[in-house]
């Protein structure tokens, strides 16, 4: 039954699931299957033809096949492919060239394949679709064993719109209307005649594929085909595929076709709209005649009246253009058209004198007027006399007749004249009337005599009356009558009184009356000049009331003695001037003192005479000698003439002095004193006596200067005559002296001859200048000065200073532990002293208060002794240190070195080297020791290995396989390398001995050679730090199978069975992402190219903590050395474990909270012995960091502490380390730096300052360090802190240029650096109890505001305390 079941079925499926059945019901033919095969799988009878169908329906075929598709220019295309039951590879062809698997599609930048690859969809899209992506595109899908390769065809065709069309007028000029797709541009005019033919033509300006359809219209209505006539040109652009379409029609205008448009519409497929281009007719025919509104002739304007003139024409095409015209003068072109009928210009103006008969014309125009049309009118204006002009003279004297004229106009109509004289109307002598273009001239005249009885002003008015526009105009002048001023006098002038020279004298001329008012000028007489001439001088003149001042100011002169000063006064009734006069009398005294040296040439013990002249004075003037200020005695005054210059007297005085050298340069005055009034005059002259030099420098005068400087010495001399000549000396040896060099040349040679000391020794006349002085310049330098009287000879002492050097000291000293040995150091220096030299040593500064030190020094030398020398405290480097205050310090570095058998530099007993067959493999082994240390290599058979162990012949060339090399890295450390050439199979896997030996004995190391490969697993896996949802582990990388590796974190939850990796290439990491409150397991494993090594020896096992803090929650749950399977691990077997550690933490928390109440009692009690102790004992603070451990946690507690400090509220609940770090990450508050201090929890030695830094920390010390508004370029911040990129440090070692490495240790400085800056004083002690800080101090105890609230941090501390 069963057989025919399966034929029945098989039947079934030959005629119901063909291919094509299931291609098309895919859905329904997939549940069919799948019952089937479970139903049939295991029947053999149904395999064969069941796999039959199977293979047929599962063929790949094309679930969607891309489409052809036309696209518009620079759009994008979208090609879909999907293909069903995909077996084989997919890719895109375009006109048979395949474009490749790559999604991306290389080299095709605007081609990209859209793949899924579980749904079988590989669409491609084009973007900016060119002209060039046209043609046929396929989708192919490559074959496979079982299927066949298919492919799907479809083609792209490109559309390319036109952008624009413009429509051109064929026989006359017009501006092109060009239309773009996305611009409405307004219509052109074409302007046309009546009954002319015109063609337009219609044109793409772009290239457009297909061909672009055009068509007319006339007002929108579509115009026949028949009258248009279409251009193609096709196979144009570089492709040949784009067409340039035009279009022409030609009409007969007509005066109906005025206003008429045309359009021309182009159509395309690949426009959303058609675009179009259109023109408006424009029929052309000349305006009517112009009219004038606003003024007929016989109307009556007046002046200042406003008139409003109209010019209007109708009709034309375009309107009339109308322009207004003044006397042929153009005054107005606005126009402005009203509905197209007519055209108007309205000029408004307001009425001039100037418009009277003048001619006001419009014209109309337009473009088809070949003479303007013109309208024209002319005003009449009434307006009164324009001006009124009085012409005769404007003065005269009493008698005289004079005769005035006035003139009034132009005016219309014309108008009278009147005249009015002082008030009075008097009749004209006669009137007459001249007629102007502009208007009426109307002129008058009038005659008067001047009497004495006339005013000095008469005043003479002419009016212009119009009686017809009631306007009057009036011009009026005044005459001058003219008449003499009175006879001047001088105001301030004593007759008699004697003037003093120098001093300022006003003098004021004073004339009243006259008409005009007169002129006043002064005069000099001067009656000691040789000519007699006047000389008129300035002086400021004023007018007050009814007369004239001058006012005369002068400084008295000598000259003045006996001048005259004259006043004239005169004006237009003057016949010649009227004038006063005065004499002055002037005392004086003259700056002409004279003294009179007899003898020219003067020396020492000569007797000198000397004469002196006052010069002319008045009255006489008596002299007075001094010599440097003090006044000595000469001859007695005697008056020598009286006919002097100005009327003065000239006195002389005689002097005779014994001359010394002291007398060089004194200074001889003459004084001449007036007497009357108090006035002096002084000269006088400076002696110059012959001496030979003189120096004004002491003999042997000493000069200190300090090597490598610059010193110049003046040694200027005193001497007359002044002319002196210097020559310096060294030790009887002359010295250069530059200033004989005449040249510049000269002078660069004596650079030279210089150049190889380094410095420069030179002399320019008294000045010696010595460049980078050297110590043997130091020496006695000799002056000889000589000028024509003798030569004088002094010297100087020159002492240079100089910085230490060195000149011998101990070279390396070795010695046995236990004896003496002596370090000498000794140099040469200036200044020279005992304390010249000191000793120091690099990390000992208190070094020479040993006993067994002794240090004995004498003027530059020092011997340092050391007696029963030890290795541990004595060997190292020591430095002699010499300086005496100028320059640099010297400094030289002795190494004691005490003899001891070698070490070798390794912290293991056996290493591993990589090494491969038939290769080459060098083995190095470094060892420190004293003295020299020798090496010897063992082979895998304990047989000695040399040069000349082993010997192979290759190609008859002779070598040997090993080769040994050894050298001295310093004065302790030597290596040794052995390279073994051509490694046989059998030295793989074994293992070479390195012996390092010396007088003290010897040290051995094994290096096993290993064949590359896996590494060997991580040891010493450790959990660094865990926080709510991260874990730091660390661990120590072991062989790496000779190739560089890296490593995997295998880590998992808890009762999960995925596990996650993460991978590093540090011998760190830091996981983050893990879920609160969760426990973890992590293993270690090392990798490289070859392969993965096995997991580590231990298991790490954490539990993360919660999103609240916790203290009471451990850090670790357990730790492990060798690796455990939890997954074997029954359920019942862990509760045991649980419960049993449980009570094991609770055991030990309790003897620790027993231990930590008994340390307390034993505080307070040492804390009371200290109060009764004495002062002498000190009062330092010492802070301690420290660790303790409770419940296996590592906490940290900031301690310091006080003789006064009584802690009795210290709480047993310390913070755990690691919560803190939590408290860290969760806030901004980056006060907690310093517990980067103990990141090593698992630790409680003083190494763990060496662990590598937490990214977090770092971070959240940065950030402290900013919130405190401290500069991150502080000399004390370290650059790990600086970093701004924090996280791209290699936190395993951090290299600094001033530092090797930048570890914890390094920045707990810094954050100590940071504590110092709180309020809190230095005697207290900051601990935590119940979630608050306190502070206990021997001043008092008191608690902080809460910082601590439900775990979370809620506020910051007032005192900004660093608590951990």
């Amino acid at each position: 039954m069963l057989s025919k079941a399966i034929a029945d079925l098989s039947n079934v499926f030959e005629s119901s699931f063909t291919p094509e059945f299931i291609k098309s019901n895919y859905s329904l033919y997939k549940i069919v299957n799948l019952v089937i095969i479970l139903i049939l799988l295991n029947e053999p009878a149904f395999v064969p033809r069941f796999n039959t169908y199977v293979s047929a329906a599962y063929q790949q075929f094309f679930r969607v096949r891309p489409q052809h598709q036309e696209v518009v220019e620079n759009s994008e295309v979208l090609l879909q492919c999907q293909v069903a039951n995909q077996a084989g590879l997919v890719q895109w062809s375009k006109d048979g060239f395949l474009l490749g698997f790559d999604a991306d599609i290389p080299g095709w930048p605007r081609y990209s394949m859209s793949v899924d690859t579980q749904r079988g969809v590989y669409n491609l899209k084009i973007q900016n679709i060119l002209l060039s992506d046209e043609g046929d595109i396929e989708c192919q899908v490559g074959p496979t064993k079982d299927n066949k390769a298919i492919r799907a065809n479809s083609r792209i065709t490109v559309l390319v719109p036109p952008h624009e069309i413009s429509l051109l007028s064929i026989n006359r000029p017009f501006v092109s209307n060009t239309t773009k797709q996305s611009k409405s541009q307004p219509n052109n005019r074409l302007k046309v005649r009546e009954a002319e033919r015109i063609g337009l033509l219609c044109n793409t300006t772009t290239l457009s594929k297909p061909p672009t359809l055009l068509k007319w219209f006339r007002n929108g209505v579509p115009l026949s085909k028949d009258i248009s006539t279409t251009i193609l040109s096709e196979g144009l652009g570089t492709s040949g595929k784009l067409t340039s379409t035009s279009s022409v029609i030609y009409i007969y205008t007509k005066l109906d076709d005025n206003g008429v448009q045309y359009s021309c519409q182009g159509e395309h497929p690949a426009l959303t709209k058609p675009i179009k281009s259109t023109i408006t007719l424009s029929v052309l025919y000349p305006p009517g005649l112009p009219s004038i509104e606003g003024y007929t002739d016989g109307d009556v304007i007046r002046v200042t009246d406003t008139l409003t003139l109209a010019c209007i024409s109708r009709g034309g095409n375009p309107l009339a253009k109308l322009i207004w015209y003044k006397d042929s003068e153009e005054v107005d072109n606005t126009y402005s058209g009203s509905g197209g009928r007519e055209s108007t210009n309205i000029y408004t103006f307001i009425v001039s004198p100037s418009d009277n008969n003048a001619v006001y014309k419009c014209e109309a125009t337009n473009d088809v007027t070949a003479q303007p049309l013109i309208a024209l009118i002319q005003l009449k204006v009434l307006f009164p006399a324009v001006k009124v002009d009085i012409n005769g003279p404007k003065q005269g004297k009493v008698g005289d007749v004079l005769t005035q004229t006035c003139i009034a106009g132009p005016a219309n109509p014309k108008t009278e004249l009147t005249w009015v004289i002082d008030g009075h109307t008097v009749l004209p002598l006669e009137m007459w009337f001249i007629e102007t273009r502009e208007g009426w001239l109307t002129a008058s005249n009038v005659s008067f005599t001047l009497t004495s009885a006339d005013p000095n002003t008469k005043t003479i008015s002419c009016y212009s009356v119009s009686e017809s526009i009631g306007e009057t105009i009036v011009q009026t002048i005044n005459i001058d009558i003219l008449y003499p001023p009175g006879v001047p006098y001088i105001i301030g002038f004593k007759e008699g009184t004697a003037l003093e020279s120098g001093e300022l004298y006003r003098f004021k001329c004073v004339s009243m009356g006259g008409n005009p008012l007169p002129t006043l000028r002064w005069q000099v007489i001067n009656a000691n000049s040789d000519t007699n001439s006047d000389r008129q001088i300035s002086a400021l003149t004023s007018i007050s009331g009814s007369g004239v001042s001058s006012e005369l100011v002068i400084r008295a002169e000598p000259a003045d003695n006996g001048a005259s000063y004259r006043c004239e006064t005169s004006n237009t009734a003057t016949s010649r001037p009227l004038s006063a006069l005065i004499k002055l009398s002037v005392h004086y005294i003259t700056d002409s003192v004279n003294i009179e040296l007899k003898t020219k040439h003067v020396k020492s013990g000569d007797v000198l005479n000397l004469l002196c002249d006052s010069g002319p004075c008045n009255p006489l003037c008596q002299l007075f000698w001094y010599r440097n200020g003090l006044q000595i005695d000469g001859t007695e005054n005697k008056l020598t003439e009286t006919n002097v210059p100005f009327g003065g007297k000239t006195t002389q005085s005689e002097l005779r002095l014994d001359v010394t050298t002291r007398d060089d340069n004194t200074v001889i005055a003459c004084e001449a004193v007036n007497q009357v009034i108090s006035k002096r005059s002084i000269t006088n002259i400076t002696l110059s006596v012959l001496f030979r030099p003189q120096f004004l420098v002491p003999p042997l005068q000493k000069y200190d200067v300090i090597e490598g400087a610059d010193i110049s010495v003046n040694l200027t001399a005193r001497g007359n005559p002044s002319l002196i000549s210097y020559i310096w000396s060294k030790d009887s040896l002359p010295l250069f002296d530059i200033s004989e060099t005449t040249t510049l040349s000269n002078v660069v040679i004596i650079e030279k001859q210089h150049q190889r000391r380094q410095h420069q020794l030179l002399s320019y006349g008294p000045i010696l200048t010595i460049k980078n002085i050297l110590r043997e310049d130091a020496a006695e330098y000799d002056c000889e000065a000589t000028n024509s009287e003798g030569t004088t000879k002094t010297s100087i002492l020159i002492n240079v200073f100089f910085a230490p050097i060195i000149v011998d000291i101990s070279k390396t000293v070795i010695t046995d532990s236990g004896e003496s040995a002596q370090l000498y150091c000794l140099c040469v220096a200036n200044p020279m002293s005992d304390e010249l030299i000191v000793w120091k040593r690099e990390g000992n500064t208190n070094f020479l208060k040993d006993d067994r030190i002794n240090v004995h020094n004498e003027r530059g030398k020092s011997v340092l002794s050391i007696s029963n020398v030890n290795a541990d405290t004595d060997s190292g480097v020591y430095e002699c240190w010499a300086n005496n205050g100028i320059g640099e310090k010297a400094i030289e570095r002795i190494v004691l070195l005490i003899k001891n058998k070698p070490e070798i530099v390794s912290n293991m007993t056996t290493v591993n080297v990589a090494a491969e067959a038939s290769e080459s493999v060098r083995m190095v082994c470094t060892a420190s020791g004293v003295p020299t240390v020798h090496f010897k290599w063992l082979g895998a058979d304990n047989e000695i290995l040399t040069t000349e162990s082993e010997l192979l012949v290759n190609n008859n060339v002779k070598y040997f396989r090993y080769a040994l090399q050894r050298k001295q890295i310093s004065d302790t450390l030597f290596q040794s390398s052995l390279t073994i050439k051509s490694l046989t199979d059998s030295e793989l896997n074994k293992s070479f001995e390195c012996i390092a030996n010396n007088d003290k004995g010897e040290t051995q190391i094994v290096i096993k050679l290993r064949k590359r490969g896996k590494p060997d697993p991580p040891s010493d896996v450790r959990l660094v730090n865990i926080t709510h949802n991260s874990a730091f582990l660390s661990w120590t990388p072991t062989f790496d199978g000779g190739i560089d590796q890296s490593f995997r974190v295998k880590y998992s939850a808890i009762g999960t069975t995925n596990f996650e990796t993460k991978e590093t290439n540090k011998n760190w990491i830091v996981i983050k992402g893990l879920d609160s409150d969760s426990k973890y397991y992590f293993v270690v494993i090392a990798f490289n190219v070859i392969g993965n090594s096995d997991e580590s020896n231990n298991t790490i096992y954490a539990t993360t903590y919660g999103s609240e803090f916790d203290s009471s929650e451990p850090l670790i749950d357990s730790y492990f050395k060798q690796k455990s399977d939890l997954s074997s691990k029954s359920f019942s077997i862990i509760i045991i474990i649980v419960l049993f550690a449980g009570f094991i933490l609770i055991i030990l928390n309790v003897g620790l909270l027993l231990c930590y109440y008994k340390w307390k009692k034993q505080v307070q009690s040492r804390h009371k012995d200290n109060n009764n102790q004495t002062s002498s004992a000190g009062n330092k603070n010492h802070a301690n960091l420290y660790k303790d451990v409770v419940n296996g946690e590592a906490t940290l507690m900031k301690g310091l502490t006080h003789e006064s400090t009584d802690m009795t509220d210290m709480t047993s609940a310390l913070i755990p380390i690691d919560k803190q770090l939590t408290y860290i990450e969760s806030t901004d508050n980056g006060d907690h730096c310093q517990v980067l201090l103990l990141n090593d929890i698992n630790s409680s030695s003083s190494s763990s300052l060496q662990q590598p830094l937490s990214h977090v920390l770092l971070r959240n010390c940065q950030n402290s360090h900013k919130n405190k508004d401290l500069s991150l370029e502080a000399s004390d911040c370290p650059d790990i802190i600086k970093n701004p990129n924090i996280e791209s440090y290699e936190m395993e070692t951090i290299v600094d240029e001033n530092y090797s490495t930048l570890s914890q240790k390094q920045l707990n400085n810094y954050c100590n650096h940071m504590n110092t800056s709180n309020t809190l004083v230095n005697d207290s002690v900051v601990y935590i109890q119940n979630n608050s800080i306190k502070i206990q101090s021997n001043s008092d105890s008191f608690k902080l505001k809460s910082i601590l609230k439900n775990g979370n941090l809620k506020s910051r501390p007032t005192h900004d305390i660093h608590m951990l």
